[in-house]
C-alpha cells in the first residue's frame, strides 16, 4: 500500500515538473499545468517568480538558486554580479555605486542615484548615464 502511495505522488508530481531533454544546462521544465509566474534574472535579482495555476506558462525556467544571465543562460546567483550590460561595471560586495541618470531636458541638474549591491548588480560607467529605457549611454 505505501509504495503504491510512493507511487501516485512520483507520477503526479512528474506531470507537473519535469527535466525536459530540450532544456539547457540548470534548467527545468514546466508543463501546462503549472510554472513560475517569470524566469529569474540576474539583472533582478529581488523579483519574487513564484508558481501558479493562473495562466501557466509551459517552458524552460532556471533552477532554484540559479539565475539567467545576459546571455541566457542560467548561472548560479553567486556569479551574477559578473554580468553586467554594456558600458556598466558591477558594484562591489558590500559597498555602494552611483550612477548618473540622463537629463529629460537640456539646462537641467544633473541626477545621481546611488545603490547597494542587493539594490542592483550594476550601474552605468563614469562616461555615461542611465536613460529612460534603462539603458546606459554616453553623454550629459
Amino acid at each position: 500500500m505505501f509504495s503504491i502511495l510512493i507511487f501516485a505522488l512520483l507520477v503526479n508530481f512528474n506531470q507537473i515538473i519535469h527535466i525536459n531533454a530540450q532544456c539547457r544546462r540548470y534548467e527545468i521544465y514546466y508543463n501546462s499545468s503549472l510554472s513560475p509566474t517569470c524566469d529569474v534574472n540576474c539583472q533582478d535579482l529581488q523579483r519574487p517568480c513564484r508558481l501558479t495555476t493562473q495562466s501557466p506558462q509551459p517552458g524552460c525556467y532556471c533552477q532554484a538558486n540559479y539565475a539567467r544571465n545576459l546571455r541566457q543562460q542560467c548561472i548560479p546567483r553567486s556569479e551574477c554580479s559578473r554580468d553586467c550590460f554594456p558600458n556598466e561595471s558591477p558594484i562591489a560586495p558590500l559597498s555602494r555605486s552611483c550612477e548618473r541618470i540622463c537629463r529629460l531636458r537640456p539646462n537641467t541638474m544633473p541626477i545621481s542615484i546611488c545603490y547597494r549591491q542587493s539594490e542592483r548588480l550594476c550601474v552605468c560607467d563614469a562616461a555615461y548615464c542611465r536613460n529612460r529605457n534603462g539603458q546606459c549611454q554616453r553623454g550629459n
